[in-house]
């Protein structure tokens, strides 16, 4: 294992633990359809790479930390499902299609663009209600992915596909979610 392994791991660690303490306050919403596709996709992903002998460290731990905070996402029942998710899902099906006839390399390959599209519903969420999404969260993912980028050996498919993606995957959610900074949060009248 090596030093930037350590820092990933503490790094997502830190950034789980109080993400799914937000969800379960209810201070934080997140979407459902994004968190339980990538906990599965990333699994895909993990498996694929670990065949290829890859860098898998950042994508295991985010399969450990999606299943956790899809579980917390439901757990406070502030989650929606509706046309938008069920074309993501629909999407990221046939991907997993796609892993299922062929290699571990194409199987990265499609897990890491359903991957992708399944961040639709949060980007939709974090454009919409920036100010019902952590602004620390993302960039710590965001230095998660560089850091996973970084430590990769080559670039190659089994190397930097997956980290690559996820840093401009973060780094829109992030940029979505900064809009906090400047758009006021809308004032809800209590009855």
């Amino acid at each position: 294992m090596t030093l930037f392994d350590c820092v990933e791991i503490l790094i997502c660690i830190g950034l789980y633990i109080p993400l799914d303490t937000q969800i379960l306050r209810g201070t934080v919403v997140q979407s459902l359809a994004t968190w339980g596709l990538w906990a599965l996709l990333d699994g895909i992903a993990t498996a694929s790479i670990v065949y290829q002998h890859g860098n898998f460290t950042a994508v295991a731990i985010y399969t450990c930390g999606g299943v956790a905070t899809s579980l917390c996402i439901l757990k406070s029942k502030k989650f929606e499902w509706k046309w938008f998710e069920g074309v993501v899902a629909a999407t990221a099906v046939i991907c997993m299609i796609v892993w299922a006839i062929s290699g571990a390399r194409n199987a990265t390959i499609a897990s890491t663009t359903a991957v992708m599209i399944a961040g639709g519903p949060q980007i939709r969420d974090a454009y919409r209600k920036p100010w019902e999404s952590s602004l620390v969260t993302w960039i710590g993912f965001l230095v998660v992915n560089i850091l996973a980028t970084i430590q990769g050996k080559s670039w190659t498919v089994e190397e930097r596909l997956y980290p690559v993606a996820c840093t401009i995957l973060c780094f829109v959610i992030l940029m979505f979610t900064a809009q906090k900074l400047w758009i006021p949060q809308p004032v809800v009248e209590k009855k």
